[in-house]
């Protein structure tokens, strides 16, 4: 059966709590994650987000956003 795309982003959330970008592309092969987790968020899914701030393997300082499903 298809899931849409918001629905991948669910279930992944539902079972591992959080993701990324990053996650998202390389797990679910998903690259807009930023619209899914809106259209969850207006369906009322309470969805919080936070600055990740690291360092790479080459010394530069990397920043992105981390989504979490808040309990319901």
């Amino acid at each position: 059966m298809y899931q849409s795309q918001k629905e991948e982003v669910l279930a992944y959330l539902k079972e591992h709590y959080t993701i990324n970008s990053f996650e998202c592309y390389m797990k679910l092969q998903i690259v807009d994650l930023q619209h899914a987790i809106y259209e969850l968020r207006k369906e009322n899914y309470k969805i919080s987000d936070r600055w990740i701030i690291k360092t790479n393997k080459k010394g530069k300082r990397i920043k992105y956003k981390e989504f979490r499903l808040e309990n319901m």
